[in-house]
């Protein structure tokens, strides 16, 4: 795992340096002794991950995403985080989709990869993440649906019943997610005062 991980990252590093994303290592993503190391922890790959995300680049977090899925030697945590990584990716990507019908299915996709995420039972903070970002999606495909009951020949009435379905859907999913929020506050309070 960790040296295909490590090769998948000297080849994006050394990708985002060409296009100018990127001043070496300095950065932060990763370091320079954890590229070189014959034993690269699996949290590299993680910060990798962050990287491409918070530079706005799905496609080559996508691409990572499969070869580090692929690795058969993968922890329990970084199979954890690609599927939450991928869904997160394809619900960027389909922010600059215009085709709709492609754009359904990128969603459709991002929202099986949180499905999976949520049924491996993460941590309580990714978990809240994770239904905030699948409302958001529901939202979005409902929208799409909307848009598409607005085109010639379309069915209409069973698009606008879909929208629906999708809007019931996210309001059910922010309900869990505030739930999951509050109960998870009143906990964190709770240890906190117990600690003192």
């Amino acid at each position: 795992m960790h040296v295909c991980v490590r090769a998948i990252a000297v080849m994006v590093l050394r990708r985002l340096a060409s296009l100018g994303l990127l001043v070496g290592c300095s950065m932060g993503v990763v370091t320079g002794e954890e590229i070189s190391s014959p034993a690269m922890p699996e949290r590299t790959a993680i910060r990798l991950l962050k990287a491409l995300d918070d530079r706005g680049m799905p496609d080559v977090a996508l691409w990572v995403l499969e070869r580090v899925d692929a690795d058969k030697d993968s922890g329990a945590k970084v199979k954890q985080e690609v599927a939450f990584r991928r869904a997160a990716a394809l619900v960027a990507l389909t922010k600059t989709e215009s085709d709709p019908v492609r754009r359904s299915e990128l969603l459709d996709n991002a929202q099986k990869a949180f499905d999976a995420f949520l049924d491996s039972e993460p941590a309580i903070d990714r978990r809240i993440e994770a239904l905030m970002q699948k409302g958001g999606l529901l939202i979005a495909r409902g929208r799409v649906a909307m848009d598409q009951s607005k085109r010639p020949g379309a069915d209409a009435a069973k698009l606008h019943a879909d929208a629906g379905v999708f809007f019931d859907s996210a309001i059910a999913t922010d309900r869990k997610s505030t739930r999951l929020n509050s109960s998870h506050l009143v906990i964190s309070y709770a240890v906190f005062c117990l600690k003192k």
